[in-house]
Parts: C-alpha cells; structure tokens; sequence
C-alpha cells in the first residue's frame, strides 16, 4: 500500500464541495451507510455506495464536486 499526505482539513458532509480542488480524495463513511454523488458543473457525474465505516480513495478532475452525507472527506496525495 503506498503512503499517502493530507493535504487538508476534514470536511464534514459535504455538500457540492470540490475539496479544494482536490484530485484524490480519501472519503470514509459514518456510523450509518452513505451514498456519494460525484457533480461536475451541478450534473451527475457518478455515485457509489459506502457501508458504515468503510473507506475509500477516489480520483476526481479538480472541477468536480462530491456530495457525501454522514461522511467524512480529506484531500490527500500519495507520497514520492
């Protein structure tokens, strides 16, 4: 598994966030599952679900926003 550096504060829920422009983003779920909804200029780009819990690393270009109720997001970048 390769390393990885937060690049960022924990954004709670978001709601059509970029993440600060964020390319990787580490996205984990809270206590209940959660559905995340990736926009791009207010479209649906995707979504995927997250069971309670678990965690994720998803790729995004730097314009798309997330939406991810009962999650916590943190943009991170892998380390050289």
């Amino acid at each position: 598994m390769r390393a990885i550096e937060i690049h960022g504060k924990i954004i709670d829920s978001p709601n059509n966030n970029d993440i600060n422009m964020a390319r990787l983003v580490r996205i984990t779920a809270k206590t209940k599952q959660t559905k995340v909804t990736i926009l791009r200029l207010g479209i649906v780009s995707g979504q995927l679900h997250l069971h309670a819990k678990e965690s994720i690393i998803i790729s995004k270009a730097a314009s798309q926003s997330i939406t991810c109720p009962d999650s916590w997001c943190t943009r991170i970048k892998y380390a050289d």
